[in-house]
């Protein structure tokens, strides 16, 4: 989970999202397929739309601990907009979908 403030557009912010995947080696051959890296945008401000690019909040981020237990990790009081705190929708997910996320402090990002 990277949290991250920018005077980008959401539109430019989705194109260097893609070329920071590109360059790490992702390929996009088979959706929903196995990948080597997944950059989501997750939300951007309060925007809730369907441009057809880009959807806000991302639209099964409320289904996924993997997405909300780190989140809630670094920012327990925020929130998806039009669905709620995210500590909620973590809670309402049950035990048996949290234990698939599992906090990784040994690990550390770097750029290859």
């Amino acid at each position: 989970m990277v949290l991250i403030e920018t005077a980008l557009p959401k539109d430019l912010l989705l194109i260097r999202s893609h070329a920071v995947e590109d360059a790490l080696g992702r390929v996009r051959e088979v959706r929903w397929g196995a990948r080597t890296i997944d950059i989501d945008v997750i939300r951007y401000d309060d925007e809730v739309s369907d441009d057809g690019e880009l959807t806000l909040p991302h639209p099964r981020a409320h289904l996924r601990a993997f997405v909300l237990a780190p989140w809630h990790d670094v920012a327990p009081d925020a929130e998806l907009p039009g669905l709620g705190p995210i500590a909620a929708l973590l809670a309402g997910l049950g035990g048996a979908a949290a234990q698939g996320a599992n906090r990784r402090d040994d690990l550390l990002l770097q750029m290859p």
